[in-house]
């Protein structure tokens, strides 16, 4: 079982790995959209069950990244507002509820975007394309309607 978490929290960083630094994105830069949700499609906690312990970890790879507010909430993907997709891993920190998780996103036309944080408070690490030199804030936040849930992330503190 360690060996395949291993494999499954690695397995981003290592298809990031292997982009070149300098990869150029097929879009201008400056259009890269500000407001994102990420549908909660793939996510798994391991252990499995409902109640939430330290130690736990919630995995998860390749979630929609859709541009703007909204997304198709009848068959839950982005639609034509897909803009890439969300791979990552969060640790349930001891007995405070939040989590230190690391994301990579990788965007169509844009590169790869990583970033870490504990609770809704992340910061860019590093990218590739439009994100080679980023820096700044990601603020998010959960959303549960009961039946399905989603983040929203807003990137207007992000400096390319």
């Amino acid at each position: 079982m360690k060996l395949a978490l291993t494999a499954f929290v690695l397995l981003p960083l290592v298809a990031t790995a292997k982009r070149s630094k300098k990869e150029k994105s097929s879009k201008s830069c400056s259009t890269f959209p500000k407001h994102l949700i990420e549908l909660s499609q793939t996510d798994q906690k391991v252990p499995n069950g409902p109640d939430v312990a330290a130690g736990d970890v919630y995995l998860w790879l390749y979630n929609d990244l859709c541009e703007g507010n909204t997304f198709d909430n009848d068959n839950f993907v982005c639609g034509v507002d897909n803009v890439g997709n969300a791979s990552g891993s969060c640790l349930v920190l001891a007995d405070t509820g939040e989590s230190d998780c690391e994301d990579t996103w990788h965007l169509h036309d844009y590169g790869t975007l990583n970033f870490r944080g504990i609770g809704i408070n992340e910061v860019v690490v590093g990218g590739t394309g439009c994100f080679e030199n980023a820096r700044g804030p990601i603020l998010n936040e959960l959303i549960n309607d009961g039946n399905i849930e989603w983040y929203t992330y807003d990137l207007t503190g992000v400096k390319l």
